[in-house]
Order: C-alpha cells, then structure tokens, then sequence
C-alpha cells in the first residue's frame, strides 16, 4: 500500500477517533445541564403554582408536566413544556433585559385571569440596579446571625416578584411614576420605591431615602408594577415575559 494512503488512512481513523470521543462528551455533558436545567425549571413552576390550597413539592410537579405545541409569528410549529396543576397553569416564558434574555417562570390561576406568583430564574442585569430583581430583605441582623437566633428565611421571596402577585392581565403595565404615598397624619410623599418587605417600604423621593412602616401609609396610588429604582429595562423585560406566559398559554389551551 502506498505510504501516502496509508497515512491519510491512518489520519482518517485519529480523526473519527477524535469526533466520536467528543461527541461523547458532549452529549454527556448536554444530558447533565438539560438535566439540571429541568430541575431549575421544576424548583421554580413549584413555587410559582403554590396558593394555600396547593402547596407541591419539586418532586409532585414532575406529575404535572405537559408539553404543548403553538405557532408562532411565523405559523411555525413548536413545542414547549407547561404544567397544568390543580391551582392552574405554569409556564417558562422570556423578556429581553439591559443585559439580555431574562427567564421568568410564571403561574396564572385555572381561568388565566390573575398570576399566582412569578419567578426570575435567570438574568444578565446591571449588579445593584436590574439584578436587585432577585432581591430578598432579610429580617436577620448581623447580632441575630451571630447570636444563633436568626430566622430561617429560605422560603423568603424576592419583594419585586411578590409585585405580581394576583394582578391580572391589565393591571400588568409599570406603574407611573413617582408614587404618591398618603399617610395616617395627613402627609404625603411622592417618589420610586426602594424595596420594601411585609413591615417597610422604602422610598428613594429627591435623591433621599426614607423607610416608611406599613401601618402609617393610608394609601398609595400605583395601579400596576412597581419598577425597580433605576432598572427600568429590567422591570419592562419581567412585564414582558408574564405577558408573553399569558398569550402562550392561551395558544396553547385554545383560548383564542
């Protein structure tokens, strides 16, 4: 055999070698994070389904499971994962942040009429500003963690994505701005919320912030989602990917 054909032989079989041996471990790494990611997405759809009635663990929502096919703008046919549990429907949908794609997870009640809850699972936004979306206000001081008598707050949510809890499909717009809250002494005060947990609300009102209790405020005025101070991108993606959750559904349970 000439040397020639024998080294192109020789380097032919180093190659299908090679390509076999990644692909290998491509697959094995691809079925890893599909696998990941499933569990992502079921941790998120256990939360985002769960009313007082309705309280699933990760594993119960594998049983709820469905895929479900819709056309898109193009009329092209496609396929996607939803669950259909006994609080109503959960489905992963997309809004496009400052920093890219944000992934959010959202729960609509049986009638599509109102979100149960949402959840962010994943984002690229500006640290202190958009990526304050996933920000928890913690109850715990430094002296309750040292001192052993902090709370458990695992099951704390992020007070941005408690903002839609319950609003329906109208009531999915950001709120004007600033907020004009009305207080028990008859003073009121206008600005952007900073954060606010189930005792606090923060204001951020001319550059100055001032936390202000709950049982003082009478009234506030916003009638949709509160934006997140200085990340309006970030709060318009969220708005858009629960909206986006709502159309695909509908498409999806022939709700025309």
């Amino acid at each position: 055999m000439d040397n020639k054909v024998r080294f192109s032989i020789v380097l032919l079989l180093i190659a299908g070698v090679c390509v076999g041996g990644l692909s290998i471990v491509y697959f094995g790494v691809k079925q890893k994070l599909d696998e990941a990611r499933m569990q992502k997405l079921l941790e998120a759809a256990a939360e985002a389904s769960r009313t007082t009635a309705f309280t699933p663990t990760v594993e119960e929502m594998k049983n709820y499971l469905k895929k479900g096919k819709y056309s898109d703008e193009t009329g092209t046919e496609r396929e996607i994962y939803y669950f259909e549990t006994p609080s109503g429907y959960v489905i992963e949908s997309f809004g496009k942040g400052y920093g890219g794609k944000v992934t959010v997870v959202v729960g609509w009640d049986k009638e599509l009429m109102r979100v149960l809850h949402i959840v962010v699972t994943e984002h690229k936004e500006t640290p202190g500003l958009g990526s304050r979306v996933k920000e928890k206000n913690s109850e715990n001081t430094l002296w309750s963690v040292i001192g052993g008598n902090a709370k458990d707050e695992r099951e704390l949510r992020p007070w941005f994505e408690r903002h839609f809890d319950n609003l329906t499909i109208e009531q999915l717009v950001p709120s004007k701005e600033p907020i004009e809250f009305v207080l028990k002494n008859g003073a009121k005060l206008r600005g952007e919320v900073f954060s606010e947990d189930k005792d606090t609300v923060t204001v951020l009102s001319q550059g100055v912030k001032q936390v202000l209790k709950r049982e003082e405020i009478v009234e506030e005025n916003p009638q949709g989602v509160k934006a997140i101070s200085g990340a309006t991108f970030t709060t318009n993606a969220v708005i858009e990917a629960v909206k986006k959750s709502h159309e695909l559904l509908r498409k999806i349970l022939k709700k025309e």
